[in-house]
């Protein structure tokens, strides 16, 4: 099992692997544009970096599988030892299954894949913007712009985002809580008195999942505003020989490179709204002891 420290590096070598791939192909249209000949070597380079990067990629997938399973099966264990053998059998079977089960589940995603995601995403963010500066400065304002943009995303929805799933598991698992002990009773369960809790329940959820759906879907306007502003801005430079042709192919690969994964980062985050609350409640049934 790999720590996350490893993980963390192999982000980093597979976003440096990927972003080879758009200086040679820059390089190459600007060497033919000049000489009028294709330069082998630097196509042999870009074609050599699209096919490591899907290659480290597979490895650490099945490395992060490895992790994951290795970590699901202690937390499990630790959970059913805390709930059951220390005295802790007086909870309704509901929280034990949520606890054991759904919060386990909901919450692996955070104890391992997340360091090679945001490690990926941050390493592309950083290598493309020094990238895109060393081709011409102005061409970091559009970039630049973008994140301000999803920043100004981010900041006004924490507050919404660090609540938004709390009320939902709550609200699920007094549901499943109450069908258990229902089914247990001797003349047998009735659960068409469950429709109304269960009906709030979905409601909830669906309401959680459409603010959060809104709040993704805002983002997206950062990809529009920083390839206009690219395309704009390198025209202009175009126009005045700052730059060459493959430069600006190069940028536009570069800053794709940068808001793709400036996306995926807030997508982490809204996506892990549910991941972060059930991960608490994890915590704080087994203390400070983690897994990582």
């Amino acid at each position: 099992m790999i720590p996350n420290f490893g993980f963390i590096a192999l982000g980093a070598a597979t976003a440096c692997v990927n972003l080879c791939a758009p200086f040679f192909l820059g390089a190459t249209i600007d060497h033919y544009q000049e000489h009028h000949e294709l330069h082998i070597w630097h196509i042999s380079a870009a074609c050599i970096s699209f096919i490591l990067s899907p290659c480290i990629k597979l490895y650490t997938k099945i490395q992060l599988a490895k992790s994951n399973a290795a970590t699901r099966l202690k937390l499990k264990q630790k959970s059913v030892q805390i709930l059951i053998q220390h005295n802790r059998g007086s909870l309704p079977e509901g929280d034990i299954i949520e606890f054991v089960d759904n919060d386990v589940d909901g919450s692996i995603y955070l104890y391992h894949n997340i360091y090679f995601d945001i490690s990926v995403s941050l390493a592309a963010i950083c290598l493309s913007l020094i990238a895109i500066y060393n081709y011409h400065f102005s061409l970091l304002i559009a970039p630049i712009a973008a994140i301000i943009f999803s920043s100004l995303v981010y900041i006004t929805s924490r507050t919404v985002i660090e609540k938004t799933y709390g009320r939902y598991v709550e609200q699920n698992t007094v549901l499943i809580s109450n069908i258990i002990s229902a089914s247990q009773m001797k003349s047998g369960p009735s659960f068409d008195v469950f429709d109304e809790l269960k009906k709030d329940t979905l409601i909830i959820l669906c309401k959680t999942q459409l603010k959060i759906s809104t709040l993704e879907a805002a983002t997206g306007f950062s990809f529009l505003i920083g390839m206009s502003l690219l395309l704009y801005i390198g025209d202009q430079l175009l126009q005045s020989n700052a730059i060459t042709l493959g430069a600006l192919i190069a940028s536009a690969m570069y800053i794709e490179r940068i808001l793709n994964p400036l996306g995926f980062l807030l997508g982490i985050y809204f996506s892990s709204a549910e991941a972060i609350y059930r991960r608490s409640r994890m915590v704080s049934l087994h203390g400070k002891t983690t897994f990582h």
